[in-house]
Parts: structure tokens; sequence; C-alpha cells
């Protein structure tokens, strides 16, 4: 009896604490960077730590309800915006406040405004199908090294995919979904404010 208590014990404790982590990769909108807005010239990219550590657990709802999905944003998008920012200065250098940010160049800062993800398994002939969706928007601002604003404005972007198995898939469709709303996000930061802004 012990023994088959035990048993259940240790099945209830696998069912209750499945984690299944959402990999996020970078990515980048430097391809939407106009020929005419690249420059020879350095730039400042400060990421507000909210964003730049930014995670999210998600739960799915009834179907694969015991599960549960870290999103972890914060890596991938740092790095996808010095890769974006990258696409119109020669030098790109990332800093953790605008405080430090040098008299040389361009300053670009980051900071979280909103961050949805959500996903919701459907039931399948033979496996259900994991739908993932993501809405991000960030608040974004561009500083000429004399101090003048260029440009403040919020960038959103959204991302969706949809996987066909078992519960764990979930990670890989909000994984994907992240990344797209991610690149989404990073298009409307260079046409709103690299391609638009004044020197």
């Amino acid at each position: 009896m012990i023994a088959r208590l035990a048993g259940i014990c240790a099945g209830a404790l696998l069912i209750v604490g499945c984690a299944h982590r959402a990999e996020v990769g970078s990515t980048s909108a430097a391809y939407e960077v106009r020929r005419d807005r690249v420059q020879s010239s350095k730039a400042y990219v400060a990421v507000s730590s909210d964003l730049a550590t930014l995670e999210k657990t998600v739960k799915p709802g009834h179907i694969c309800g015991p599960h549960n999905f870290p999103v972890a944003l914060g890596p991938a998008i740092k790095t996808s915006i010095v890769r974006t920012v990258s696409g119109a200065h020669s030098s790109v250098v990332p800093i953790s406040t605008a405080s430090e940010a040098g008299r040389d160049g361009v300053l670009y800062t980051f900071a979280l405004d909103d961050f949805n993800p959500r996903l919701r398994f459907q039931p399948g002939f033979f496996v259900p199908t994991a739908d993932a969706s993501v809405e991000i928007s960030i608040k974004t601002t561009a500083v000429s090294a004399d101090g003048r604003e260029l440009a403040t404005t919020t960038v959103r972007g959204f991302g969706q995919e949809s996987l066909d198995g078992q519960c764990p898939v979930g990670a890989e469709a909000l994984g994907k979904a992240t990344e797209k709303a991610i690149r989404v996000s990073l298009e409307n930061f260079v046409a709103r404010v690299i391609n638009q802004r004044l020197d």
C-alpha cells in the first residue's frame, strides 16, 4: 500500500511539474533599412532591464492544462535589437542605461510596453494542435549625439504559429510565434524611427 501511494504521488508530481521552456531565437530587421539611411557612424543601444530580463510563464487552458510554458524574451530581443541597428550604423555599442552613452553617436532606447503570449491546444484526430500567438509592444526613442530628441514612439509586433503534436510541442509553437513578433516589432521600428528620423 505504501509503495502504491508513493507511486501515485510520484506520478502526480510529474504531471503537475511539467514545464516546457520555449526557445526564442534572435532575429533582425536590418533588411528594412533604406540604403540612404546607412551611416558610417556609431550608435548606442540601451535596453531597459524589464525588457532585457523579460520572462513570462504561459498556461494553455484545459487541454494540456497541467503543463506550463516559460517564455524568456529578454536575451533574444536584446540581440535582435543590436543586429537591427547594426544595419544602419557601422558601430553599435550595447549599454545598460542611457547615461552610459557617449556624445559621439545616436542613442536608441528600448523599454517594455506590453508582452502578451497565449497558447491553446485544439483537439485533433490523432494529436492536438498547439495554437500560439504573441503580441509585444516596445517604447523606443532616438536621441542625437548633441541631445536632440529625434523620435519617440511605440512599436508593436504580432506573431502566430500552429503545430501538431503532444503537449511539449507548445513550447516550439510559442518560440516561433515570439520570434515572429520580435521581427515584426523591429520592422516597425526601422520604418518609424531609422528610416524616418531627421539628422
